[in-house]
């Protein structure tokens, strides 16, 4: 059993904090204060005020996104608005049109997806002892490896309901055939023990 990463169809919010991934990758966050990291395609993301009073960007849950070096991503006071790239570049502009580069959002890759677990807050996290090394490599949002950064948009879920009910109709028709093959082997039993009798 292992997360399934595939990718949802993705919906236009046209919200500038909206944040999706076309491809295969997942954003990096700061899950706690201890610093450990934490992984999702959630893109809902939204300005909070850190303890210093500075905006930074986080999930709607208030984890830090985490830029190519590894540190949170500022958004300075004199910055109006937010621009991503498609290359995951966060560009700040300016209320005299300029603009200003904030860093580049990190996209990890899932080498050995089986190797994440589900935590809280649509997060995935890696069990202790492993090697991030071992189940993740980060990537670069390029048109050479179909992953790009879409703004405005949001993933939606990857499950397909006419898959899924077709596989739950399926389950319970093998839990019935299984339900009457035991009820006849009974009734079998019970015939061949008042045959002896």
């Amino acid at each position: 059993v292992q997360p399934d990463l595939s990718q949802g169809q993705l919906q236009q919010t046209d919200q500038p904090y909206d944040v999706a991934i076309q491809g295969d990758a997942l954003f990096e966050v700061m899950a706690d204060d201890a610093g450990n990291l934490a992984y999702t395609r959630n893109g809902a993301f939204q300005l909070t005020f850190d303890n210093n009073g500075m905006n930074i960007l986080t999930t709607k849950e208030g984890y830090p996104v985490l830029d190519t070096n590894d540190q949170r991503i500022e958004i300075p006071a004199e910055v109006k608005s937010v621009k991503f790239d498609k290359d995951g570049s966060v560009l700040g502009v300016l209320a005299d049109g300029n603009t200003l580069a904030l860093g580049q959002l990190k996209l990890v890759q899932a080498v050995k997806p089986a190797l994440l677990s589900p935590v809280a807050d649509n997060l995935f996290a890696l069990a202790d002892g492993l090697n991030v090394a071992d189940v993740l490599r980060t990537v670069t949002a390029a048109p050479d490896n179909d992953i790009s950064v879409n703004q405005g948009y949001l993933e939606a879920s990857n499950v397909d309901l006419t898959d899924e009910m077709t596989e739950l109709i399926n389950v319970q028709r093998a839990y019935q055939l299984s339900a009457r093959a035991l009820s006849s082997s009974d009734t079998m039993m019970g015939l061949a023990n008042n045959m002896r009798a």
